[in-house]
């Protein structure tokens, strides 16, 4: 299915075998994130604080929205994911905590003990950035410096407690990006999740690798393999312990869903578009496992938002009808989806 400008809303709503709740969803450089039920229609809605642009935000148990958003102090721009200020908003719009880092960029997760872990951008100097292999040579920044990744554990009141550098743990001979890479930016982490037992599951773009790291040693435990996932976004680990990740395919022009077996590494279940270039978001997206087996998709590029079978048939989909300017550039981008059941705690009746 193609994407059209002049289409927006919800265009297909199979009731009977959809999983029900509400969606949240947040169009990127938007004035706010928005709550809507099955028809589509908005239920709610969090104002962006003033002078900050929208990024993206999950709902916590506690039915607090936990965001990102543009306050325009990030060291590297808007683009690329980055975004320096993060929000915890109450149901009414009220901002209860915040944490701002010029150097944060794309997720964050919060733990049940309270801390928020956040990804921060680790400028590693010239002699340092010499030791990174692979890339494109001469793509470093003008400064000859490259971008790693760090990750930090921060209390309520903004301490970190714990914190993991990439360039330390991770293999300087097999992590390296592919050779027509970009080397300013090594790694490019744009997904976290916290597993069972508290250790990591990441994704780095730049790799087009996911990765479990132990986060009481910082080891990496478990990689996916090179050559099954293309500038990949937004893993998460299931119930029965595959991993579902939206796998952008940015070299091969076409994306796809899949859930691997991390021990085999095998594809178990898989979507893809009928052409196959017509599902395409070659940055960004995300997929969620639903309830009832089906599988929530954000076509991030396009705004496109929709529910499949675990037989690939959509049964439900929405196209984000907000037009904002984006550095220039007329979007309807949308850099996740998440949806939740009318009973869970995220909602609690609320709506």
């Amino acid at each position: 299915m193609g994407y059209s400008m002049f289409l927006a809303g919800l265009s297909h709503h199979d009731g009977k075998r959809t999983s029900p709740g509400y969606t949240l969803y947040t169009p990127m450089s938007a004035p706010a994130f928005y709550l809507i039920d099955m028809a589509g229609s908005v239920v709610h809605e969090w104002a962006a604080p003033t002078g900050t642009k929208t990024f993206y935000g999950t709902l916590l148990e506690n039915g607090n929205l936990l965001a990102k958003l543009v306050d325009g102090t990030e060291v590297f721009g808007e683009l690329g994911g980055n975004s320096g200020l993060m929000v915890e908003m109450d149901w009414d719009g009220n901002v209860v905590w915040e944490y701002q880092d010029a150097l944060t960029h794309h997720d964050h997760v919060r733990r049940s003990n309270g801390n928020t872990i956040v990804v921060i951008s680790d400028v590693l100097a010239p002699d340092t950035a010499s030791k990174i292999k692979g890339g494109a040579p001469g793509t470093e920044a003008d400064d000859g410096t490259i971008r790693g990744e760090r990750l930090k554990e921060i209390t309520p009141d903004g301490q970190v407690v714990w914190e993991w550098r990439a360039y330390d743990s991770l293999d300087l001979d097999a992590d390296v990006p592919p050779p027509t890479g970009p080397r300013s930016t090594w790694l490019h982490c744009n997904a976290l999740e916290e597993l069972p037992g508290g250790d990591l599951l990441v994704s780095f773009n730049s790799l087009s690798r996911l990765m479990i790291i132990d986060k009481n040693t910082g080891k990496v435990k478990w990689r996916l393999n090179q050559g099954i996932t293309n500038s990949q976004h937004n893993p998460t680990m299931l119930a029965n312990g595959n991993i579902l990740v939206f796998d952008n395919g940015a070299s091969r022009n076409h994306s796809r869903v899949i859930e691997i077996v991390p021990e085999t590494q095998e594809i178990v279940w898989e979507y893809t578009g009928a052409p196959p270039d017509s599902f395409f978001s070659f940055n960004i997206s995300g997929a969620q496992r639903l309830p009832n087996g089906n599988t929530l998709i954000c076509e991030g590029r396009s705004g496109r938002m929709f529910e499949v079978t675990q037989e690939c048939e959509t049964v439900w989909e929405f196209i984000n009808p907000l037009v904002v300017d984006r550095v220039g550039q007329p979007s309807r981008q949308v850099f996740r989806a998440y949806r939740y059941a009318a009973d869970s705690p995220e909602i609690g009746n609320r709506v």
